[in-house]
């Protein structure tokens, strides 16, 4: 929870550090630890959340998702369709041109 309101694994928090309830993750996110948000650099408020969950509410997920700016899925990112990382040692950073290098314990 944060602040008293029920929330699951990411929120995003206004400049005054309340609950922006305009980014709405589905009800049953991440089903494990979310290690690193990052904001997808092409001016979507888009985000890519790594780490060590397998499942968003009842799509299976490899522990790389991407989430749109409102907090929901992004269906069209193909990773959030597919097995993805093996492993849950994965760490992602995107550079300036947008490429997403990932390196971590996967196989």
């Amino acid at each position: 929870s944060y602040g008293g309101a029920a929330v699951d694994r990411v929120v995003r928090l206004n400049a005054d550090l309340s609950l922006d309830t305009t980014f709405n993750t589905p009800t049953t996110g991440p089903n494990a630890r979310v290690r690193k948000v990052e904001e997808v650099n092409d001016g979507s408020g888009d985000v890519y959340i790594i780490g060590d969950f397998t499942q968003i509410g009842a799509t299976s997920i490899g522990r790389l998702a991407r989430l749109n700016s409102d907090g929901t899925l992004d269906a069209t990112f193909t990773a959030n369709a597919g097995a993805g990382f093996n492993h849950n040692q994965t760490y992602c950073n995107q550079t300036a041109s947008g490429d997403l290098y990932c390196s971590g314990s996967f196989n």
